[in-house]
């Protein structure tokens, strides 16, 4: 027998499962329990289309119907393409960001668009009302999602704060700005993308400022810092380090530096050709008072001024430095930007599927690496050969003279299969790369192309300016663009990888930019929408993964030009993607309920209307609700609400509502149990059942079956 502690901790513990029904959102946080074609907005057709579960794709909301909505001339229209996101909502409406450029001005003017479940057109919310909040002279929309609260949330990177959004009457509030993101670190940038997620407590919120960041924000309006990447400090940053100078010919004269903080140009200067680093110093201190900077060099090509800044006592942010020479030839060069420090290794994939041959122009391989942020620093160059050991590429990468012995490590054969896996470590450990010229420079092997990924980021998050969603467990699934990595994110903010960039090529074959939205549907399976790196290799594709990592091309960029009307090649998927939000059309559905804690049992039940949701795939109950009179052992009608919903394994818990007014019943309460028959027409089960509209509670059993029948003639 449990006690009432044991049942306070049971009612406690189906609590952080569901969310009360008086704060139910009209669109899910989770993946809804049925999804019907999956929505995508394409950049280049400027279009909607909408993708059923075979594939087939067809345009919803053409670029005309736009042109037509937003009033414009059809032969100067210039619609606006970006990251604008899209949602979908119980109703069957589509809400997604649109606009245009004004054809006077230029200024970009984007809106939030309804498409109704009768297919009406209209603008939800419009760029005045966007910029009676942000102020400013465009609009630029990024994201959407709901909230619990029902409300539609997306990022307006032009002013860089969230937008709360009401669905029904398209008035719009600020949620966070810009300063209050700003405060968790004062020194940061913020740069908000179209990464938008919401749970029961907070709206998530990417940004590709500096540092990069996952916000999330209460639905007060409070924000914090969620992650910032597996195991960094997001306040533990490098300096900002500028490489400033004369060319060598420079012979005489002066010149000034300008320094764009983002609120107009601080100059510094004039400083003679020949100045000290000393006197660069006191340039730069009294141009920025209160600043802290460190300056070394002598302002040659060879040995520039290295001007440190100092972020904690800077106070405020370099986006851009412009040289304004005065009888001089002037340079400059971001050696470091002020990121937050790396927390490991840099890790390379290279493979190809040409076929080994004797060393020569058709095989060979040549590799040419350049370490960021490491100034006038020559880059590492090698050459090997198609079919080469490990150990012999390791040969080639130490007999560079920047590369000393244990800097870089390599296994692998070189195929598709099983790259070249190059660590760089000890004098190379944490530091970030890039392939200036990899791998074929004589294009012999054109026809067998030589691939590199990052396996491994030197930075733990790289560039966040695509998107995010929530899985079924709650946890967020997010895209790094620039790694080209699938990180999985707990609640408490801890990421995993679950995909490399080594990965995703050799599931698509061909490497990928994970530009596009991501998406749940019913079964599990995470829709991406991506572009190829490259054209020549591969076309834009939306891929489809499973829970397991499998990895599908699900639709082709030939299938969506075929719908549109464009050339492969020409199809962008740089913005969002949502499933339809679609309820089964139920039958009749005989269900039968007997629990102990109320002594009452409900034979035979019919619930008219009523839907049976079975995943038969992986053959689990996903979902029994309806309204109906059910004939009562003692006399009148019952009505019977019931929500069954899988969540692990065989396990479900559920909600159930009984309300007899004849036989003086009234309960609501929660069951769960486990699921001891499921096929696509039939499910039963027993499990155990709290009664809490009663004091004390009551527990019992629940037995139920659930039966597809055949509606009545």
């Amino acid at each position: 027998m449990f006690t009432r502690i044991s049942l306070l901790l049971v009612l406690i513990s189906s609590l952080f499962l569901w969310v009360p029904t008086s704060q139910a959102a009209p669109a899910p946080l989770l993946p809804p329990d049925d999804t019907g074609d999956l929505y995508v907005l394409e950049n280049d057709c400027e279009c909607v289309l909408a993708i059923d579960k075979s594939g087939n794709v067809s345009v919803l909301v053409s670029r005309d119907d736009l042109i037509t909505l937003f009033g414009l001339d059809p032969q100067l229209a210039s619609l606006s393409s970006g990251e604008h996101g899209i949602a979908t909502s119980e109703s069957g409406a589509i809400y997604f960001g649109a606009g245009y450029e004004d054809p006077v001005t230029d200024d970009r003017l984007d809106s939030i668009v309804e498409r109704s479940s009768d297919g009406t057109l209209s603008i939800l919310t419009s760029s005045a009302d966007i910029l009676a909040l942000t102020g400013g002279n465009e609009t630029e929309l990024n994201g959407l999602a709901f909230g619990i609260d029902g409300r539609l949330y997306t990022a307006e990177s032009k002013s860089d704060s969230v937008l709360s959004i009401d669905p029904v009457t398209g008035t719009c509030s600020t949620l966070v700005d810009e300063a209050s993101l700003k405060a968790l670190i004062p020194e940061s940038s913020i740069d908000l993308e179209p990464g938008i997620a919401t749970d029961e407590n907070y709206v998530y919120i990417s940004s590709d400022g500096t540092p990069e960041i996952l916000y999330r924000v209460s639905y007060g309006g409070v924000p914090e810092i969620f992650t910032a990447g597996p195991g960094t400090d997001p306040f533990n940053r490098f300096p900002f380090i500028l490489a400033l100078g004369v060319s060598d010919e420079t012979t005489g004269g002066d010149f000034i530096f300008e320094i764009l903080d983002g609120m107009g140009a601080t100059p510094v200067g004039p400083i003679a050709w020949n100045a000290s680093a000393a006197a660069v110093k006191a340039a730069f201190d009294s141009a920025a008072p209160g600043t802290t900077t460190t300056i070394t060099g002598s302002g040659s090509e060879l040995d520039p001024w290295l001007v440190e800044f100092i972020p904690a006592s800077l106070g405020w942010n370099l986006f851009d430095t412009n040289l304004v020479g005065v009888g001089a030839s002037t340079f400059s060069e971001n050696v470091q930007e002020s990121n937050v420090v790396p927390v490991q290794s840099e890790i390379m994939g290279i493979g190809t599927d040409a076929a080994p041959g004797p060393p020569g122009p058709d095989t060979q391989i040549d590799v040419s690496i350049s370490l960021v942020g490491r100034y006038l620093v020559p880059d590492i160059e090698a050459t090997w050969f198609v079919g080469d050991t490990a150990a012999t590429v390791q040969s080639a990468l130490e007999a560079d003279p920047g590369v000393d012995p244990g800097d870089v490590g390599v296994t692998g054969s070189g195929s598709l299969a099983d790259p070249w896996v190059l660590s760089f470590q000890g004098n190379l450990a944490n530091t970030s790369l890039s392939f200036n010229e990899c791998c074929d420079s004589t294009n012999s092997l054109a026809g067998s192309p030589v691939f590199y990924e990052r396996l491994q980021s030197a930075k733990a998050f790289y560039d966040l300016d695509v998107f995010l969603t929530r899985r079924d467990d709650g946890e967020l699934m997010m895209a790094d663009d620039q790694a080209q990595f699938f990180y999985r994110i707990d609640l408490a903010g801890n990421p995993t990888l679950f995909k490399n960039a080594w990965q995703l090529l050799s599931d698509t074959g061909f490497p990928v930019d994970l530009e596009g939205g991501l998406a749940y549907d019913d079964a599990g399976d995470l829709f991406a929408a991506v572009n190829s790196n490259d054209l020549d290799t591969g076309l834009p594709t939306i891929v489809r993964i499973e829970p397991d990592g499998t990895l599908q091309n699900w639709v082709s960029a030939e299938t969506i030009a075929m719908a549109t009307g464009g050339q492969p090649v020409d199809v962008d998927f740089d913005s969002g993607i949502a499933f339809e939000r679609s309820p089964a059309a139920g039958d009749r559905i005989r269900l039968a309920i007997r629990t102990s804690a109320i002594d009452y049992a409900l034979d035979d039940v019919t619930i008219t209307g009523g839907d049976l949701r079975v995943d038969a795939r992986r053959r689990r109950i996903k979902e029994v609700s309806g309204d109906a009179d059910v004939p009562s052992p003692v006399m009148g009608t019952a009505n019977v609400e019931i929500d069954v919903r899988k969540r692990r394994g065989r396990r479900y818990e559920g909600r159930i509502s009984v309300d007899d007014p004849g036989a003086g019943v009234q309960t609501t309460g929660y069951f769960w149990g486990r699921v001891t028959k499921t096929d696509e027409t039939q499910a039963r089960g027993t499990g155990f059942y709290l009664d809490t509209t009663t004091w004390p509670w009551q527990f019992g059993s629940v037995e139920f079956e659930v039966t597809d029948v055949p509606a009545a003639p």
